[in-house]
């Protein structure tokens, strides 16, 4: 049985609220001028609790969509666009947003042995890196919706501008909103928004590699652990 998703629309979705013009330039650090220019790709699986009673897909993914927005404010550099080497230009040019169906079970994807085929799930290929910065989104999501009920949330974040920390805290933040709305958005934490005045940027020429990760040399392993153990 074939395992292919379709891509059944693509949207761009902009943060709820402006950026301030006092924050509409965000500089990097000088962690995230080293960064390589790729993104950090997440893929995230629930399944539904009970088929009959399974959500209806519109319903979740405009309550994905609705939160997306909502976070999008509170982390505002990541709805801009990259600019050189130096900043983020916080335009609210916003997310790229992609909705698929896949005709098949969710239970199945769990029985891949060939990582590479996660990347379906995800909006485009993480390594995949370009000398345009200025046309390229800062995140992408693709929610995967299956016939089971099941959803699989495919998310890709530049590497220029989070690390692992910072994309846990944008992830749950975006879980708290959707499950709770966006009150209490104090208590999160946006962790990259400091680095800047732990690691000074400093004028230096980094050029952009034509590739970020040799495949050749690149290994990948799977591990399974039983939910009883």
């Amino acid at each position: 049985m074939a395992t292919k998703v379709k891509v059944v629309s693509t949207e761009t979705i902009k943060p709820s609220s402006p950026t301030p013009p006092h924050l509409r330039n965000f500089n990097f650090c000088l962690l995230d001028q080293l960064a390589p220019p790729f993104y950090v790709p997440v893929v995230l699986f629930y399944s539904a609790p009970d088929e009959k009673a399974a959500p209806d897909s519109a319903s979740v993914s405009g309550n994905l969509k609705t939160s997306l927005a909502q976070v999008l404010s509170l982390f505002y550099p990541l709805g801009g666009r990259v600019k050189g080497n130096a900043s983020i230009d916080c335009n609210d040019e916003g997310a790229l947003y992609l909705e698929a169906k896949a005709h098949f079970e969710l239970s199945k994807v769990l029985s891949y042995t060939e990582t590479a085929q996660l990347q379906q799930f995800l909006p485009f290929s993480p390594y995949k890196v370009s000398t345009n910065n200025e046309d390229q989104v800062i995140v992408g999501d693709q929610a995967n919706f299956f016939d089971c009920g099941g959803i699989k949330i495919g998310i890709c974040i530049s590497h220029k501008i989070a690390n692992g920390a910072s994309v846990s805290a944008f992830l749950n933040a975006w879980s708290a909103i959707a499950n709770n709305g966006i009150d209490g958005e104090a208590s999160l934490i946006t962790p990259f928004l400091k680095a800047f005045e732990l690691f000074q940027p400093k004028d230096i020429n980094f050029k952009i590699p034509s590739r970020v990760i040799s495949r050749e040399k690149l290994s990948t392993k799977r591990f399974c652990f039983d939910c009883d153990g």
